[in-house]
């Protein structure tokens, strides 16, 4: 029986983030899992040291680097260079979580009957209305989840713990057959698709239990970086820092695949996706917040472009495309650079911030020093998160 260190593979897809277009060679000796799991060593590390400026750049420059390595497929050098980097910061760091793979996949085997029976019953319920027929393909899509053959490379999969999640989905499904929606109001982190025309696209959604859900709720769409996936700001940048700090304010936190929002349909899609929340939940349009890293970061400046009237206030990290001349509605942005980010280099993002001032638009800038493109996330995620609440609408 194989037992593999893994955090899940969301911290895999967190690194994956950091570049797009990898070299393609033959398959590396080292896992992705096995590879998250380092990763996750590391940032449990950082989050912990309290490092000298001249640590922080040796750390963002020595991340960078693996990350060319990690991209040429040379997993092995580069889970090798991030062991090293965690044991310069902590020596003593413990490892990842182990999960047995093989034994859960010997279990998602054994629920794949049920539920592809119950996803066989949804089909088979008659047409109903927006709330229900969105619903219905959340709860069709988490039971595929465990119809389907378990693959630890899939994301969702290897994130769900299989007789949990059956459990919710039978409960979930009784209640669409009642006719009623088992999403409406519900806290905590859930798995989801929602439907945009004849797609499904995959989101995570968190609900803080301090949240009053009677009440209208701020939202915070975040946009994860090229190659990665919805579950990255939830369990990567700073171990799902945005989680914690949306229970601070009560707030819904939504992540959507990235890549639904880019495009000639992206604002269509945005749309379908704010209807999908605001069917569950009540939402304060005054505090509906957006930001982005890297190639999300530009999806957020393209989406206040197309939807700006729509947002309170958003903030494009280590990502941004710049704004067209005469646009009219952009709300507040603010722009983050790393100072020694060789990807979204300062150098190339600083005149389109000067650009955009200059045509009036409402933006703001700042440089982290002694930081890189993707750790310098979680460095300036709290004051990204506190900089919005300060923009929202009066």
């Amino acid at each position: 029986m194989r037992i593999i260190r893994t955090c899940s593979s969301a911290a895999f897809f967190l690194v994956l983030s950091l570049a797009a277009g990898a070299v393609q060679t033959p398959a590396p000796e080292v896992s992705r899992a096995e590879f998250a799991a380092a990763y996750l060593r590391f940032e449990t590390a950082l989050q912990k040291a309290k490092l000298a400026p001249a640590d922080e750049i040796r750390v963002n420059k020595a991340f960078d680097a693996l990350t060319l390595q990690f991209f040429t497929r040379n997993l092995e050098k580069a889970m090798g260079s991030l062991n090293e980097l965690t044991d310069s910061i902590d020596p003593k760091a413990p490892p990842g979580p182990i999960v047995d793979l093989v034994g859960r996949k010997r279990s998602a085997e054994r629920l794949q009957p049920e539920a592809a029976a119950i996803r066989d019953r949804l089909d088979s319920l008659p047409p109903s209305g927006p709330g229900l027929a969105q619903a219905r393909a959340a709860v069709r899509a988490r039971a595929g989840l465990l119809a389907e053959s378990f693959n630890p490379e899939k994301t969702a999969q290897a994130l769900m713990e299989s007789a949990k999640l059956l459990a919710q989905i039978r409960a979930e499904a009784a209640a669409l057959e009642a006719e009623k929606n088992p999403f409406a109001g519900r806290k905590g982190d859930t798995w989801r698709v929602f439907k945009s025309g004849d797609k499904d696209f995959p989101f995570r959604i968190f609900v803080p239990a301090e949240a009053d859900t009677a009440k209208p709720l701020p939202l915070i769409i975040a946009l994860h970086g090229a190659g990665g996936d919805e579950n990255m700001f939830m369990d990567g940048y700073g171990a799902g820092l945005i989680k914690k700090l949306a229970a601070e304010r009560r707030a819904i936190v939504v992540t959507p695949r990235t890549d639904a929002l880019l495009g000639a349909h992206s604002a269509e899609t945005f749309d379908a996706l704010l209807e999908t929340i605001g069917l569950d939940y009540a939402l304060d349009p005054k505090r509906l917040f957006v930001l982005g890293h890297s190639m999300g970061g530009m999806g957020t400046a393209a989406l206040l472009v197309a939807r700006g009237g729509k947002i309170a206030a958003a903030a494009c990290l280590c990502g941004f495309s710049g704004f067209p001349e005469g646009v009219q509605g952009i709300p507040p942005t603010l722009i983050i650079t790393g100072e020694l980010d060789p990807i979204s280099n300062p150098r190339r993002i600083e005149p389109l911030y000067e650009k955009a001032r200059a045509a009036g638009y409402p933006v703001e800038y700042r440089r982290v020093p002694n930081h890189g493109h993707t750790l310098t996330v979680a460095k300036i995620l709290p004051d990204v998160i506190s900089w919005l609440w300060s923009k929202g609408r009066s």
